[in-house]
């Protein structure tokens, strides 16, 4: 069972898939959205005036936001826990604490970027470190010493990434897969995906490095893949854009969700034009299979296919 939130340029958002919680009713004149959150049945929206509104599950734990909570730049959900990064640069959290994860440490401040990642919780703070608190069973919550200049990070709750500013990666936690032992060959990174126990790097030059447990068809795919402007992976699967312009002429990639043999990309269009979504079981990427969009929008891509759960399937999203 799953839904899915998609926030439009405009500050509105379009909510699908199941509702019995009322996950997909939005609230009557929600608008100026500025960040988005869903964890389970619960979704969370920031406000341009620094307000969260949270509707669905309203029994759930992350539900219950804190009163007063004053004005918040943005929300990151873990499995059972949420960090607000709030205006002034400090943090505030709420949820389950089986592993201190919502226990801020004291006096921090200065934070840019939060994450939440299982029962984990990061905050990169202005002056490029890192701090860490929660769930520490594999090490996840012990950053290396002396680690600086950090730009971004991802966790898949067991083992975190840390982007610097040099485009270097430094991983550390949980490494059962070798998701921790980042490649002597990897540099000039752009950004970095944490899922299970699979890492990926994005290159300058467009090219995606992967390590630890390969997802369906990774290590052989990957080195195929060429000028890709984004990335992102979730429960197993990736997605990879394939830019052939200019980023401004790119198809910037925002999330993706899988459900049911029906896949759905959610993306900012760049010319406003026409789509098709294309297949191939090939690893030579040349021989591909239209399929028909089950819905196409301003803002997601939706298809079905009932034979995706085969060992290996490619998907290409082309703009006309």
């Amino acid at each position: 069972m799953a839904h899915y939130v998609a926030l439009r340029e405009d500050g509105t958002l379009v909510a699908w898939g199941d509702n019995y919680a009322g996950e997909t009713d939005l609230p009557p004149g929600l608008a100026g959205v500025t960040a988005i959150a869903v964890r389970d049945a619960v979704n969370f929206a920031v406000t341009a005036t620094g307000g969260v509104v949270v509707w669905g599950d309203l029994y759930h734990e992350l539900a219950g936001v804190p009163q007063g909570l004053g004005q918040v730049d943005a929300i990151s959900i873990g499995s059972r826990h949420a960090l607000a990064l709030m205006a002034d640069g400090t943090v505030a959290a709420w949820g389950n604490n089986e592993w201190g994860q919502i226990e801020v440490p004291i006096r921090l401040a200065g934070v840019v970027k939060v994450l939440a990642a299982g029962d984990l919780s990061l905050a990169l703070r202005k002056d490029g470190t890192l701090v860490a608190w929660g769930d520490n069973a594999d090490g996840q919550g012990a950053v290396p010493p002396n680690l600086g200049e950090v730009v971004s990070m991802a966790s898949s709750g067991r083992h975190v990434l840390a982007l610097t500013r040099s485009g270097q990666v430094v991983a550390w936690g949980e490494n059962s897969c070798g998701q921790s032992d980042v490649p002597a060959e990897l540099g000039a990174v752009r950004s970095v995906i944490a899922d299970g126990c699979t890492s990926l790097a994005l290159q300058s030059d467009g090219k995606v490095i992967g390590w630890g447990q390969a997802l369906a068809g990774q290590s052989a795919l990957l080195p195929r893949l060429k000028n890709v402007s984004a990335i992102t992976a979730f429960d197993g699967y990736a997605v990879a854009r394939l830019g052939d312009g200019p980023p401004s002429a790119s198809l910037p990639l925002r999330d993706a969700a899988w459900n049911a043999g029906e896949f759905t990309l959610r993306f900012t269009p760049s010319r406003g034009g026409v789509y098709s979504v294309e297949y191939t079981d090939s690893l030579d990427l040349v021989r591909w299979t239209a399929l028909p969009l089950a819905r196409s929008g301003g803002v997601e891509l939706r298809w079905a296919d009932s034979a995706a759960r085969g060992p290996l399937r490619f998907y290409r999203v082309r703009e006309w």
